[in-house]
């Protein structure tokens, strides 16, 4: 494994990558390419005189434009491997707890401001509401209504009879 800066040029996208990436989000990881720069570089392997990604193809078609040289780690492996790899990297990405992303949010709105954190994080109006709901929640939740989040879709504030779908964060009222 070597750490290098390659040519765009001798790079090529894989056939094989199943994941995904909408134009809103690729747009999004651009500007955060040109705002900060690569944070983490591109997985490849070589294929003859080039190279083709393993890891990072949202990374590449992102720089397009910005960048002709992509720090990029290559590996030795063969395609089979690589096709494991590249499912592997996509999938062990983890989840956002939506309760501890909610408190983050609360405090990282207080230093940006809502309209900056809405541009650095691509998280709409409705999302940032929806996790705001979350940290509104009353303290008196049990230890065990917060430990099961997983196991059930919905917590229902004894307050106001509000649902709080745990793994969408979205809210909707209950009817009285």
């Amino acid at each position: 494994m070597k750490y290098e800066l390659l040519a765009r040029s001798r790079i090529q996208l894989n056939q094989y990558n199943p994941n995904e990436m909408d134009i809103p989000t690729l747009d999004h990881l651009a500007r955060e390419i040109q705002r900060v720069g690569f944070l983490q570089p591109i997985l490849v392997r070589q294929q003859g005189e080039g190279f083709v990604i393993i890891d990072g193809e949202h990374r590449f078609k992102a720089s397009e434009g910005i960048t002709e040289h992509l720090p990029c780690i290559i590996i030795e492996t063969d395609e089979e491997r690589a096709k494991v790899l590249t499912i592997n990297m996509n999938n062990i990405k983890g989840d956002f707890d939506p309760f501890k992303l909610a408190s983050l949010l609360k405090g990282l709105e207080t230093t940006f401001g809502r309209d900056d954190l809405k541009d650095l994080l691509n998280f709409s109006e409705l999302e940032l509401d929806n996790y705001k709901a979350l940290t509104e929640l009353p303290d008196d939740l049990s230890e065990q209504d917060m430990s099961r989040k997983d196991r059930f879709v919905f917590i229902i504030c004894p307050s106001c009879k509000t649902e709080f779908n745990s793994t969408e964060a979205k809210t909707t009222k209950k009817p009285a």
